[in-house]
């Protein structure tokens, strides 16, 4: 037996076969977590995860910590760690996103695309047309494409991320040490208990809240360059990756089609009148 085989039914019967295996089989296998790449991929994104919450969370607590800080200036200091939560959580959706996105564009590829690329080639057969090869070639070409735009976001972005990993651990250390000083501080400004109290706490909460309140700044300037990291690692850099993959599937279709009709990709407008000659002199 030939292959493709000559006769119609034959070649309907290859198409629902091989339309068959990739959705019973393949699909599942591209969408499951356990193969290979989504190993690669899951393990990517969980590390940015853990990141991301550990950020949240220090900001929070380190907040909480600057707003028992006995001092006026200490207040705003607080408001604006508990903002940085907003965008740490942008980031944790925008990680989600692509985590379960790889997943669904895999199972998409195989159960739907592949059998439509598949149908479309039995028409183009059947019925003669090349233009329905051209375009069922550059359809699994962008299929292809757009189930790898994850994995090749992510590589780029995990070169960005792992350079300034450490930075990013070291201002986790920075808000965990400021609460703690907080804490210690208020538990020995608490037990005091001598006749000059007052004037000992005075003077130990000035001191105590001017250098809480240095430390509070430098720490804002840390979560800032963390937060930065983490969009452009999370959000810009897939974007980017995204927009160049685009480029290249439109740029696919271009020559696709240009094969089967050339004339679409000229340089001038295609319903763009024509002047007859001798019409400009006509007064």
């Amino acid at each position: 037996m030939s292959f493709p085989p000559k006769s119609t039914a034959a070649r309907i019967l290859w198409v629902v076969c091989i339309a068959l295996l990739f959705i019973v089989v393949f699909a599942p296998l591209a969408s499951s977590p356990e193969n290979p790449l989504a190993v690669r991929v899951n393990s990517s994104v969980d590390r940015k995860i853990t990141t991301t919450l550990e950020l949240a969370g220090a900001s929070s607590a380190a907040a909480l910590a600057v707003s028992a800080i006995p001092d006026d200036t200490a207040t705003p200091i607080a408001e604006k760690l508990a903002d940085f939560g907003s965008g740490f959580l942008l980031v944790l959706c925008v990680l989600y996103f692509e985590k379960m996105m790889f997943g669904a564009v895999g199972y998409i590829l195989c159960a739907l695309i592949v059998p439509a690329v598949l149908v479309l080639y039995l028409l183009s057969e059947v019925w003669r047309r090349r233009a329905l090869r051209i375009f069922a070639g550059c359809l699994l070409a962008s299929g292809i494409l757009i189930w790898l735009m994850v994995p090749a976001g992510l590589w780029v972005s995990d070169f960005v991320y792992e350079t300034q990993h450490e930075t990013v651990q070291e201002i986790i250390a920075s808000a965990g040490d400021l609460s703690l000083e907080v804490e210690e501080g208020s538990e020995e400004m608490n037990g005091e208990e001598d006749g000059n109290v007052v004037e000992r706490i005075m003077t130990r909460v000035s001191s105590f809240s001017a250098e809480m309140v240095q430390k509070a700044k430098r720490l804002i300037t840390g979560f800032l360059r963390a937060l930065a990291l983490m969009i452009v690692t999370a959000c810009v850099i897939p974007l980017a990756v995204m927009a160049v993959f685009v480029w290249i599937i439109k740029l696919i279709f271009q020559l696709g089609f240009s094969l089967e009709y050339p004339e679409i990709h000229r340089w001038e407008r295609p319903f763009r009148r024509e002047e007859r000659p001798g019409a400009g002199s006509e007064s």
